[in-house]
């Protein structure tokens, strides 16, 4: 089994270098790349869970 090329690609989001998307082409690798950087940005926006005790 005989790999073929892959592609690399890093987002940039106000200077801070997120994940790195791989893909079979160049709009693949981009497309992962968002992805994980909006994943990383979206789970900054989350407050940490925290349990409610009962009164």
């Amino acid at each position: 089994n005989v790999m073929g090329p892959y592609f690399a690609f890093c987002a940039v989001v106000d200077g801070i270098q997120y994940k790195t998307g791989l893909g079979q082409n160049k709009k693949e690798s981009r497309s992962n790349a968002a992805k994980l950087a909006l994943d990383e940005l979206l789970q900054l926006d989350e407050p940490e869970p925290r349990m409610i005790e009962p009164s």
